[in-house]
């Protein structure tokens, strides 16, 4: 993995900006090959996210998944952001982790979570 990437992780990791609770259904889901526990609370409104938040013990890639999951979904369908794939939410910059299947598994954490979500 490039620095550019790295750095924007761990950046990420220090600064979350969805990291908390909100209204809405909950769902947990864990990773245990890594020992990632994940909690997202989705709130929609005519099924439409309007916020998104997650919170949990997980590591940097993991709240990585998460913190792009969040942005790109609230404000659009649910069914449309479970549609999110990962390919599209790391862009260029961190494509490199589309090689790493283990560190995949953690980033998709909250992919898995959405999908759960009744």
């Amino acid at each position: 993995m490039d620095k550019v990437f790295l750095d924007e992780v761990i950046w990420r990791y220090k600064n979350p900006s969805h990291r908390g609770k909100c209204e809405g259904i909950k769902c947990s889901v864990q990773n245990v090959s890594c020992g990632d526990d994940l909690f997202m609370f989705v709130s929609t409104h005519d099924g439409v996210i309007d916020d998104m938040k997650f919170d949990g013990e997980m590591c940097s890639i993991c709240n990585y998944g998460a913190e792009l999951l969040c942005e790109r979904a609230i404000g659009i369908g649910v069914e449309e952001a479970r549609e999110l794939g990962s390919k599209e939410l790391l862009g260029e910059t961190g494509r490199s982790l589309l090689n790493n299947p283990v560190r995949l598994k953690c980033f998709e954490l909250a992919q898995v979570a959405l999908e759960e979500l009744e």
